[in-house]
């Protein structure tokens, strides 16, 4: 009887080992968008320049282009970093009908480097929601540049941030949680995301209000009658409340999935 336990338990103890997930390896400035993905961000936002018709990053995560977005068009030879869902191969599209936007074309795909991507709906809910004390790692906030101007958006710090460090939560009010440009530049060394209020285009309008004062970035996630999934400031949770029209221009932060360490970019 004996013998048999022991059997029993070592076959018990297999079981069990099989069945455990594998630990996720977490790298510094990293952030988890699932429970076996991570990934880092770019470092500003997705521009297009209609006189080169190249792909680029914003030069600050602070950057917007703001009203010029309303430009946009076949003929346009200045930059928009507003964009309709989809638009990796015509990123100048400006159509208001919804279901013209069709099919999904990554903008990372058209990049000239590769392994760019846009996050789908669920990475962004999981990296919002869902991940290791993801409550203490975003927030709203204002960062004050060094002539007093303050850029309204959205925090999100990587998964190994020492959460006592700096306060962050979500408000209404960007100005609840304020960072000087010196701060700023330690959270950027250590690996903080911004995402900048850039604002909201549909076809050649944008209300000069949205620019400052909205932030809403596209995921790669599809709804049916033309519509797909996108995250807001203060819309993570309920996610038949992000659906909207893939007509609507809108902000895009690409990622990079991480596997090794030597894949991580230098701090700056």
């Amino acid at each position: 009887m004996k013998h048999r336990l022991l059997l029993l338990s070592a076959v018990a103890m297999l079981v069990m080992t099989a069945c455990e997930k594998p630990k996720m390896e977490v790298y510094p400035r990293c952030f988890s968008v699932s429970e076996t993905t991570q990934v880092f961000f770019s470092p500003g936002n997705l521009q297009y320049d209609g006189t080169t018709k190249k792909y680029s990053f914003a030069p600050t995560q602070m950057t917007v282009i703001g009203g010029a977005n309303r430009n946009i068009s076949d003929t346009y030879g200045g930059a928009i970093d507003l964009f309709g869902w989809g638009t990796g191969n015509n990123p100048m599209m400006s159509s208001t009908v919804g279901t013209d936007y069709a099919t999904f074309v990554d903008w990372g795909s058209k990049m000239d480097e590769p392994g760019w991507r846009t996050l789908s709906f669920e990475e962004w809910n999981y990296l919002i929601q869902k991940r290791p004390n993801a409550n203490k790692l975003y927030g709203s906030c204002a960062i004050v540049n060094i002539m007093g101007g303050k850029d309204f958006g959205m925090v999100i710090l990587p998964d190994t941030w020492d959460c006592d460090t700096i306060d962050v939560s979500y408000s209404d009010n960007f100005l609840k949680h304020q960072y000087d440009s010196e701060l700023w530049k330690k959270m950027e060394k250590a690996g903080a995301v911004f995402l900048p209020t850039a604002g909201d285009r549909m076809g050649n309008s944008i209300a000069t209000s949205s620019v400052g004062n909205e932030g809403r970035y596209w995921s790669s996630t599809p709804i049916t009658d033309g519509c797909a999934h996108y995250i807001g400031f203060g819309d993570f949770v309920n996610e038949e409340s992000d659906g909207t029209l893939r007509s609507h221009g809108r902000s895009v932060r690409l990622v990079k999935e991480i596997t090794s360490p030597s894949q991580i970019p230098a701090a700056k």
